[in-house]
């Protein structure tokens, strides 16, 4: 019983001792993996992202659509505003 105890004294000496080491290692690996995310982001975000100088107007042009009268071909659809 007694080197029971002992053993599980060291087992709790040692693991107090390296717990803040412990810690910070995975907070470490964390945090890398995280910013190696966001790089990954940020670089995709740039590589989708239009130059363009600023106040320009580009018109795409869709008329290879299937449907020629969906809303998607870029019809003009008049608004009005409904009053309660």
């Amino acid at each position: 019983m007694g080197d029971f105890l002992m053993v599980l004294l060291v087992i709790f000496l040692v693991f107090s001792v390296f717990r803040r080491y412990i810690f910070f290692l995975i907070i470490n690996a964390f945090s890398k993996k995280i910013m190696k995310g966001m790089d990954q982001f940020q670089q995709q975000k740039a590589q989708n992202q239009y130059t363009k100088p600023e106040g320009q107007v580009t018109v795409e042009d869709n008329r290879s659509a299937k449907n020629p009268n969906s809303p998607a071909s870029g019809d003009y659809v008049d608004y009005e505003e409904v009053k309660d």
